[in-house]
């Protein structure tokens, strides 16, 4: 221990950040122990909270302090990384919320799930709703790293707590009409991966299928494409197969002849993955899809009619 306290404190900032930012592994070994909260956790502290840091270094310091639970343990943890002092917020929330680095609040976010296996579940309700405000920030590099981690917690939540966090209101689903195309693409991934821990309760059926219909009735091309993106990747976790004849087909049929040619580009790609999956009937598929395909052949967009020219080639 006085080792470390001579190396975290020495007058040499480089050796000082070096030993800070192998805290976290240091504090694992003497987990429980009095020091890790006493001596490791404030200055480890002082130097993630400290704006005058690299925003580099910061974002190192973040990630080690958060590492720290595990080691001072649930109690600690909650304690010290959960809860403010008076009216100031608690050093999670700042941390998430940094307003001087971006990198600092995605580091931060990085570590949360882990941190909600530390305080349990039933203890980490302030996490819980700030990963739900974050997916809604006006940051777009901090909702799309917050959407991301809705997949893991959806592994540890039962399906009505997942819905009662994350459904109520449109945070998350109103990303799948976000203004940054990545964000777009990734809320169908997640989509997905949720979809698949909640298989049995038919969860996309249920709450997602509406969602991406209400996007393809937009003006906007863009946020009409979230549906050609969703069919074939949402379709394997639709329990009736109803859904995807009723629902996205007529859609994307509809979308294959819109003015836009980047939308009959995506409908037809759409269409091809759908036809290669055989996700529809055999029948459906030699009766409807492929004369449907056909057509644009001779599309007046050459990235069109080229990328139906590819899909012919190699479809059998």
């Amino acid at each position: 221990m006085s080792i470390f306290k001579a190396l975290i404190e020495c007058s040499d900032p480089e050796v000082k950040n070096a030993m800070a930012k192998q805290s976290a592994q240091v504090a694992k070994v003497w987990k429980g122990n009095p020091f890790v909260e006493e001596e490791i956790f404030p200055k480890i502290s002082d130097l993630a909270l400290d704006d005058k840091q690299g925003d580099a270094e910061r974002a190192d310091f973040t990630r080690v302090l958060l590492q720290l639970a595990g080691p001072l343990g649930e109690e600690a943890a909650i304690r010290l990384l959960l809860k403010g002092k008076s009216s100031e917020p608690s050093v999670m929330k700042s941390l998430v919320n940094d307003g001087s680095s971006t990198n600092v609040r995605l580091a931060a976010m990085a570590e949360l799930v882990a941190l909600i296996d530390t305080v349990s579940l039933s203890k980490a309700d302030a996490v819980i709703a700030e990963i739900h405000e974050l997916c809604g920030n006006n940051n777009w590099r901090v909702r799309h790293k917050a959407m991301k981690l809705l997949p893991e917690l959806a592994t540890r939540m039962d399906v009505d707590k997942f819905n009662e966090r994350f459904l109520e209101g449109d945070t998350f689903t109103k990303r799948s009409q976000d203004n940054c195309a990545l964000i777009r693409l990734e809320f169908v991934t997640t989509c997905v991966k949720i979809g698949r821990s909640y298989e049995e309760s038919r969860w996309v059926e249920n709450k997602i299928v509406k969602v991406i219909e209400e996007a393809a009735e937009e003006k906007n091309y863009q946020f009409k494409a979230v549906l050609l993106d969703a069919a074939p990747k949402l379709a394997p976790l639709l329990k009736d197969g109803n859904t995807l004849m009723t629902k996205f087909m007529p859609r994307v049929l509809e979308m294959l002849a819109f003015k836009v040619p980047n939308l009959r580009l995506l409908s037809a790609q759409c269409l091809g993955s759908i036809i290669q999956s055989g996700l529809c009937e055999k029948s459906y598929i030699e009766s409807t899809l492929i004369p449907e395909l056909q057509k644009k052949a001779d599309d007046e967009d050459e990235d069109v009619s080229g990328s139906v020219a590819e899909f012919f080639k190699s479809y059998s």
